[in-house]
């Protein structure tokens, strides 16, 4: 006996509604990870916690994961300290007698600059890996402002005739620039470095390849390029326009430069991870800091103090401020929260994948 026509109809239309269920399942999920992936990027509303508050004067934040450091005050002299926000632990790395400055952290290595307790006149480059302390540089000139990644430290010394920069890759010490003119501020992401040293009349960006040791020099204008920051195939830094200091991005994949800020105040200390960019910037008023997620700009303070120096990490940021009680400088650590309108959409396409199911 042959199926019955409307029971073949019957089974093809339910396959039909099956198929259709797995393809919405499939949109909505693509949906929701959009949505989780992206969110943070587009935050709308941030919490800013305060990470010290003592008498003493805390500053020069950076940050890497839950890793936060800074120098600060310990009654004596300045040392350095370590923040975990997933412990909310601090512990102070160096007790001693002179000034240590300059720390940068990458997982738990951390770096920084000091004298040595031998010589006075000369700074000297330190690395603390979570166990112990090691001094990477002991000779006659000074050497600061190290930067890290990995087991990678870059940092700028004098070399007896200008400042230039040097790679320490784990193992041994590699000077990379060597010319008549000072090079300062190297920063390092893999095996690619860029600072900014003069050219003979003023101040311009470099980039150096780890991978085929060439040197580029990215601008080549009229007027002074400082501080530049890498992350990937991004670089920026801060540059006079001719009027004031604004905020530029080099792609090094396209060459393309774009200007993220044009207004009538300065912007200075621009840091970058991925698309993700911080800086602080004058309100007209006094310095606030500023966060663009590739596409809009979102200032992050808005007080009557000063807020300087500000580090990201995906979408968190640290900086120094002078505080609520505006007696001295404290740490502060913004966290993006999930954006209200983002939420009720999830909740929405939630809703009617239930709906879809019982149909």
């Amino acid at each position: 006996m042959p199926p019955c026509r409307f029971c073949l109809l019957s089974s093809l239309e339910r396959e039909k509604k099956m198929k259709c269920k797995r393809i919405f399942s499939i949109m909505l999920a693509l949906l929701i990870f959009g949505f989780l992936a992206g969110n943070s990027a587009h935050a709308t509303t941030w919490t800013v916690t305060q990470l010290t508050n003592n008498s003493y004067g805390d500053e020069y934040t950076r940050i890497y994961g839950s890793n936060v450091v800074w120098w600060g005050y310990d009654g004596s002299d300045r040392e350095i300290f370590l923040y975990d926000a997933n412990t909310t632990i601090t512990t102070q790395i160096t007790n001693n007698s002179y000034v240590d400055k300059g720390p940068q952290v990458y997982g738990s290595n951390v770096v920084w600059f000091s004298y040595d307790g031998y010589d006075s006149s000369t700074r000297e480059i330190f690395l603390y890996d979570g166990n112990g302390t090691t001094q990477l540089t002991n000779n006659s000139y000074s050497d600061e402002y190290p930067k890290i990644y990995g087991s990678n430290v870059v940092w700028y010394g004098y070399d007896g005739s200008d400042n230039e920069i040097f790679l320490y890759d784990g193992s041994g010490t590699t000077q990379l620039t060597n010319d008549s003119y000072d090079d300062y501020n190297p920063q390092i992401y893999g095996s690619n470095v860029v600072w900014y040293g003069s050219d003979g009349n003023d101040y311009e960006i470099f980039l150096y390849d780890g991978n085929t040791t060439v040197t580029t020099q990215i601008t080549d204008n009229s007027y002074s390029d400082e501080y530049p920051k890498i992350y990937g195939s991004n670089v920026v830094w801060y540059g006079y326009d001719g009027s004031d200091y604004e905020i530029f991005l080099y792609d090094t994949n396209t060459t393309l430069t774009t200007q993220l800020t044009n207004d009538s105040y300065d912007d200075y200390n621009p840091q970058i991870y991925g698309s993700n960019v911080v800086w602080r910037g004058s309100d007209g008023s006094d310095y606030e800091i500023f966060f663009y997620d590739g596409n809009t700009t979102t200032q992050l303070t808005n007080n009557s103090y000063y807020d300087s120096s500000p580090q990201i990490y995906g979408s968190n940021v640290v900086w120094y401020g002078n505080g609520p009680d505006g007696s001295d400088s404290e740490i502060f650590l913004a966290t993006p929260e999930p954006a209200t309108l983002a939420l009720l959409l999830l909740g929405g396409l939630l809703l009617l994948d239930r709906r879809h199911r019982s149909a």
